[in-house]
């Protein structure tokens, strides 16, 4: 075959996953939410009681704006106070004027009052050139915490995706179908298709055949092989000119990479 497509994408173990029975009695929150993220090129929703398509989104550009604006807050304390030891300079430089004013009259020299003035305006320009240099620290500071947070963001979130979403599809019987289906969407035309499925999956996938068939309209011959290499959830298709890795974890990993992609290409 040549025109290979390969999908690479870490594995979820298992270990690391809460299990929730989809038959249990009690409902989970998880499970009651739409799904987003993770829906076929259709945008189709699956049957009623089957898979949701992926978990609810989380607004992450709430997240962001919240970090953004309590730098922004302690940004402003900072120049309050900045400015507040400003004024307080200037009075400082305004009663140093007078009191050179002063002496200067005490002393009989009338150039004293302008020798005074001159001495005074200076102090006050250097503690505004101080000011100015400060706020521009400031500001350096800021965007350099705001560049630094974003990418920690960013991982936080792709890691809250894995995790819900291992959470959300353990114990969820017809996870494999939706993989399955995402799967041929992407296939072009071809005259056989072979889904390699876990053992555990098989059975489930095999019975739902008329189903994949048709959305395949009849073009080609659809085939199904257990493969020991994959776990559950797993799934590659292969056609006449390509092998599609629809493997949830491989779809995880994806999502995971384009938000961490999103972050870096904002440093840049």
């Amino acid at each position: 075959m040549s025109n290979l497509i390969k999908w690479n994408y870490i594995n979820l173990e298992s270990e690391n996953r809460r299990i929730i029975d989809s038959d249990h009695s009690k409902k989970n929150p998880f499970l009651e939410q739409p799904a987003s993220g993770m829906a076929c090129n259709k945008g189709e929703n699956m049957e009623a009681g089957g898979f949701h398509e992926g978990v609810k989104a989380v607004n992450y550009d709430e997240l962001l704006k919240k970090e953004r604006e309590q730098i922004e807050t302690e940004k402003n304390v900072v120049l309050s106070e900045a400015r507040r030891q400003a004024d307080e300079l200037i009075s400082q430089a305004r009663c140093v004027a007078e009191n050179i004013k002063n002496d200067a009259y005490e002393s009989g020299y009338e150039s004293g009052r302008e020798s005074g003035q001159a001495e005074a305006l200076e102090i006050l320009e250097k503690e505004k050139e101080k000011l100015q240099e400060y706020q521009k620290e400031l500001e350096k500071d800021y965007q350099e915490r705001l560049r630094s947070i974003e990418p920690m963001i960013a991982d936080f979130m792709a890691k809250l995706v894995e995790k819900l979403t291992g959470t959300v599809v353990e114990g969820k019987k017809d996870v494999i179908l939706y993989l399955v289906r995402c799967g041929l969407e992407q296939t072009g035309k071809s005259t056989r298709f072979v889904i390699r499925i876990s053992q555990e999956d098989y059975p489930l996938v095999e019975s739902h055949k008329e189903e994949l068939l048709a959305l395949l309209d009849g073009q080609g011959e659809l085939s199904f092989r257990e493969d020991k290499g994959l776990t559950k959830n797993q799934c590659v298709i292969e056609t006449d000119t390509a092998i599609i890795e629809s493997s949830l974890d491989i779809q995880l990993e994806n999502l995971s990479e384009d938000i961490r992609l999103m972050a870096l290409s904002k440093e840049l």
